[in-house]
């Protein structure tokens, strides 16, 4: 082995065994329940717009939120950007990381305020999000006792979830649409919190609507749906997903 082969093995090995200073940072904001606010940048770079926009949403976010940065050369932030796979993405870039690990937004070379605040959702969407990150279909509940067919509703969920065909990889979230915290997600879904009715939808990853259920519906239409989804079709029994851009 060459001195030069001997010099980079060991800058290596020392960027592997470096202590994750930003992961550790990470795990500490998130353990206390708060969103993480992450900026990847990398050194010399003008960050300056972005970490003022950050700085404003953490500062407006009454304790919610706070900020930590990484740069992407430093081996005391190497695990956080391998986790996250940014070293090839455009920086600088904000990431919204929720309490439970969900990324719930993210934002390559810059950021608005507004939208960096209205990405930090509600503890049921994170749960929702994060599911869809494992690579898990959802089935959204957004229901409570006085919603019409709460209850038909939830037992068709149950019998989708039991089905033999996706009970390893489907989960539901059942959210109350009078929840404010919530809101923006089922903003997201075009869920109406107001209908009165309780509403089922449909997600697999990386987050796909390929359902909305307003009405009394059969598993079997749930799995028709989902057939159609992964054949690459966006219509089905509930209707184009509201994030398709129409059938297809």
């Amino acid at each position: 082995m060459t001195s030069g082969c001997l010099v980079s093995s060991v800058i290596a090995a020392d960027a592997t065994n470096a202590v994750d200073k930003t992961g550790a940072e990470l795990k500490r904001v998130n353990d206390a329940g708060k969103y993480a606010v992450l900026l990847f940048h990398r050194k010399g770079d003008d960050s300056s717009a972005v970490r003022e926009a950050v700085k404003k949403v953490v500062d407006e976010s009454k304790g919610r939120a706070e900020a930590v940065e990484a740069e992407v050369s430093d081996p005391a932030s190497a695990g956080t950007v391998s986790k996250y796979s940014v070293s090839r993405a455009p920086l600088p870039l904000v990431l919204a990381v929720a309490p439970n690990g969900a990324v719930t937004g993210g934002f390559p070379g810059k950021c608005d305020p507004k939208a960096l605040s209205e990405a930090m959702f509600g503890p049921k969407a994170a749960t929702c999000l994060k599911t869809l990150q494992e690579g898990k279909v959802v089935l959204v509940c957004v229901q409570n006792a006085t919603s019409k067919n709460a209850e038909a509703a939830l037992k068709t969920v149950s019998e989708f979830k039991a089905d033999q065909r996706i009970s390893e990889f489907a989960e539901s979230v059942v959210i109350d649409p009078a929840d404010q915290a919530e809101n923006g997600f089922l903003g997201k879904l075009r869920v109406d919190p107001k209908s009165g009715v309780a509403t089922t939808v449909l997600v697999v990853p990386p987050g796909r609507i390929v359902g909305t259920y307003t009405n009394l519906v059969t598993k079997e239409a749930m799995f028709a749906d989902l057939a159609r989804a992964m054949q690459g079709s966006t219509c089905g029994s509930g209707g184009c997903g509201p994030s398709s851009g129409g059938c297809r």
